[in-house]
């Protein structure tokens, strides 16, 4: 017995050594980032979803929900269409009937209401580089139709989104807007497929990056956040706003260097927001500023 009472006495001796040399784990860069997300988020006003991919390294802040795409789902067209191996030099005849006027598009603005004969490498640049709703549309329909389309973007192995819309159906029904969605994190993902060579040949991924390198839309969200040289480039969208003066969906998925050559991939989608476009613009670049710096530093 007495025995017994000197080894447990010894036990309990070594374990409360044990537990005060123990120290407490620092936190790492990825918890400071999302403390340091989390609480840029929540000064505005919405639903926001952030992830952030580099490598194996995955980080999500914010709404994990499917959010609204609005226009960045021109990129999974782009990768649908270059996918069907449709030549990029091919011309393409299109019926005036096809070009409407009451929508966002500086390709009809170029060329007015009429039968034009025009190549895939041009209304790629229009739907992904000037985010051109009737651009977009065409080449939806030469994917095979948007179910095309999401079966593609299936076939990568990333399934946490919906593809159901085209610009026009939208258009015709503003609350359709809501149904082309994707989680930040599958966002993400589409566009490291695109990088990372995963989605299309050598040749076709050096001609999509470049397209997304040259993207002119919205340069006030993420492309605001990380210095020019580090930049690879982007894909945005934005709704219109309700009859309530509530933007829908504002959002942009892009990608940027890091100083060791690696790259660093952020989605960001931001789902019915009273605040004005500017203090939008304001939460973009303060959520990529803050993922380049820490990644960066």
């Amino acid at each position: 017995m007495k025995a017994s009472k000197i080894i447990y006495g010894l036990l309990v001796m070594l374990a409360c050594m044990s537990c005060a040399g123990r120290k407490a784990t620092a936190p790492d860069a990825s918890d400071n980032l999302r403390t340091a997300l989390d609480s840029i988020i929540a000064s505005h006003q919405g639903f926001t979803g952030v992830a952030v991919l580099s490598g194996d390294s995955l980080l999500i802040a914010g709404d994990t929900a499917q959010l609204p795409l609005m226009s960045v789902f021109k990129m999974h067209i782009a990768i649908a269409v270059l996918d069907k191996g449709i030549p990029v030099d091919s011309v393409i005849s299109l019926d005036a009937s096809k070009i409407r006027e009451n929508t966002y598009s500086p390709l009809r603005d170029k060329v007015g209401v009429r039968d034009i004969d025009i190549t895939v490498d041009s209304l790629l640049y229009y739907s992904v580089c000037r985010s051109d709703n009737n651009a977009c549309d065409f080449l939806i329909e030469l994917a095979g139709g948007i179910n095309a389309v999401d079966s593609c973007i299936r076939r990568l192995g990333i399934n946490d989104f919906v593809l159901t819309e085209t610009e026009n159906s939208m258009h015709e029904d503003i609350s359709r807007s809501y149904l082309n969605r994707s989680t930040p994190e599958a966002l993400c993902r589409v566009i490291e497929a695109v990088f990372s060579g995963r989605a299309l040949s050598p040749e076709l991924t050096e001609y999509l990056v470049g397209l997304l390198g040259k993207s002119s839309t919205s340069l006030d969200k993420i492309a605001a956040g990380i210095p020019h040289e580090a930049f690879l480039g982007h894909k945005s969208g934005m709704s219109d706003r309700n009859a309530d003066g509530v933007r829908m969906a504002t959002s942009d998925v892009g990608a940027f260097r890091r100083p060791d050559g690696s790259n660093v991939f952020i989605a960001i989608l931001i789902k019915d927001t009273p605040e004005t476009d500017e203090q939008s613009a304001a939460l973009f670049k303060d959520i990529t500023s803050a993922v380049y710096s820490s990644y960066t530093e």
